[in-house]
């Protein structure tokens, strides 16, 4: 995909709450049926991994009802297609998750760089790969979600929305920069979809209201400048050599689509490192 090529850098102050690496392939019914292969998988990352849960995706019925059902001695409905297995690092910042159609590793927010991500993506999914042996893979993903908030950045917050021109450049929301519509401006969306051959995008920039707990603090009713980025590639058969080689690329665009959300002065907020 052609964009802009920026540097790479590492910050001091990083604004990722969520980090997603994902693959997906034809349904493989062995996933829920046979326990002999999922122990042998748990029993090859164990040590890295050592929490399991199964789990039912937000699609399906909400795992407190699916738990509540089976303490009263319900059946549960066949949603196999819902659950997933899902392993976690000591301290659930690393989750690998196991679906009948797609493996996932996940980092919840405290991301030191991609090399850490590339490496530990690289060994489940070898060992994935060797058990399960997928015919193909048809989607490659990596999405990266930014908040950018001046408390994450060790600032004080800001008291008027127009002040967000400060972090948010003009090609994204002109509205800012406009010395009259800026008063004016009290949220917004912006949703961008990108595509050259098989590489895509899917980009989501938006100013908006966020309340709950990101990266281990609380946020009371703060506004936020939200920068979501699912780069992916789809539409072949993919061998599984190929896959880390495309997930490298796909950050290479992740890196030049955030670079170009941001501006010189997140950059100098968020201290860069190297």
């Amino acid at each position: 995909m052609k964009l802009q090529e920026h540097k790479r850098e590492k910050y001091k102050n990083n604004t990722l709450i969520e980090v997603i690496c994902q693959v997906r392939f034809p349904v493989l019914l062995s996933i829920f049926t046979n326990e002999s292969l999922l122990a042998e998988f748990q029993s090859r990352i164990i040590r890295d991994y050592p929490i399991y849960e199964k789990s039912l995706s937000q699609e399906g019925m909400p795992l407190e009802m699916a738990n509540m059902m089976a303490s009263m001695g319900l059946q549960l409905p066949d949603s196999s297609d819902k659950f997933s297995h899902q392993f976690m690092t000591s301290d659930r910042i690393w989750l690998c998750k196991l679906g009948r159609s797609d493996f996932t590793l996940k980092n919840n927010g405290q991301y030191k760089d991609f090399e850490e991500l590339k490496g530990r993506f690289e060994t489940l999914f070898a060992v994935f790969n060797e058990l399960y042996k997928p015919p193909f893979y048809t989607r490659k993903a990596l999405r990266y979600r930014n908040i950018i908030a001046p408390k994450f950045l060790n600032k004080s917050s800001f008291n008027k929305t127009s002040e967000w021109q400060q972090y948010i450049p003009a090609s994204i929301a002109p509205e800012l920069h406009d010395p009259v519509m800026q008063h004016n401006v009290r949220n917004f969306e912006k949703r961008i979809f990108l595509g050259e051959n098989d590489e895509k995008a899917h980009v989501v920039h938006s100013l908006a209201e966020i309340e709950g707990i990101f990266r281990g603090q609380s946020f009371e009713p703060t506004m936020a400048y939200i920068v979501d980025i699912d780069c992916f590639a789809e539409g072949e058969n993919y061998e599984y050599a190929s896959i880390v080689p495309s997930i490298v690329q796909l950050n290479g665009n992740v890196k030049n689509i955030y670079q170009s959300s941001i501006t010189p002065t997140v950059r100098e907020h968020m201290e860069i490192l190297e």
